[in-house]
């Protein structure tokens, strides 16, 4: 009724209180809609994610191919002049998280978002090529 009234009178108990309602609230429909979440890939999941890594390990090939020439990256996660342990270990990271973010999608959403990335990738590995960068192993 009147914000403020009852921390003064009753002080950490309405905090604490609080606090447990909110988290009460947040895991009972996150319970409920678990079902949906963490279903095993199955096999287009399993295609999709495997043509998206090869996809991002086309694009790192290219992206070493021009750190060996010395070239500005257009990429702001890695910085426009990133080292190759750099370059290496953001890369990796992101194969596995994008690996991780597909498994813990709900199926209906999971096409979409590897779709999504793939078409990413596909205009890196596009724009790469046509400022002619190759693959480098």
């Amino acid at each position: 009724m009147f914000p403020g009234i009852a921390e003064r009178f009753f002080g950490r108990r309405v905090q604490k209180m609080r606090k447990t309602i909110f988290l009460i609230l947040l895991i009972i429909p996150s319970s409920v809609f678990a079902v949906e979440f963490f279903q095993p890939l199955d096999k287009q999941d399993i295609i999709l994610q495997s043509v998206l890594t090869g996809m991002i390990c086309v694009d790192w090939m290219q992206t070493k191919s021009f750190r060996a020439l010395n070239r500005r990256e257009s990429n702001s996660i890695l910085g426009e002049r990133p080292s190759q342990d750099k370059i290496d270990t953001l890369i990796f990271a992101g194969i596995i998280s994008h690996a991780l973010v597909t498994y813990f999608l709900p199926k209906k959403h999971r096409i979409r978002w590897q779709y999504f990335l793939m078409k990413n990738e596909k205009e890196a590995i596009d724009y790469n090529h046509s400022a002619g960068f190759v693959l480098s192993f």
